[in-house]
């Protein structure tokens, strides 16, 4: 018995680090990001410059590549979302996701339909 359960807490803790090791640390957001692609209902639209600046005083910068005005504000991660809440508007969550070190994943519902922003380190 005593065997089976060293067996339990080996599983428990390689799953419990297993599933948290993908997790994005704030320290890995700071920086620039833009998006290479949106994926919307399975199409993948035109894609304007988008362009994200996260701060290290949890400030963001969402703008085009020409720094056109865009939006700012105040942002965080909690877990496995990035919660950004824009000047004068509501918060608002993206579930995260990484494709290596160099690239994010942005998962969204939009009126139902899944929409994922991939977004590569500048």
């Amino acid at each position: 018995m005593k065997y089976l359960n060293y067996v339990l807490i080996a599983i428990f803790t390689l799953t419990f680090f297993s599933c948290h090791k993908d997790l994005i640390e704030e320290a890995e957001m700071v920086g620039t990001w833009k998006c290479v692609e949106i994926e919307e209902k399975g199409e993948i639209p035109p894609l304007q410059d988008i362009v994200f600046d996260f701060k290290a005083d949890s400030t963001y910068h969402l703008h085009d590549n020409d720094l056109n005005a865009g939006q700012k504000g105040q942002w965080y991660t909690m877990e496995d979302k990035l919660y950004t809440h824009p000047e004068g508007g509501k918060l608002m969550a993206v579930k995260l996701g990484r494709s290596g070190n160099d690239t994010l994943r942005f998962y969204q519902n939009r009126g139902g339909f899944p929409v994922v922003w991939t977004m590569v380190r500048q």
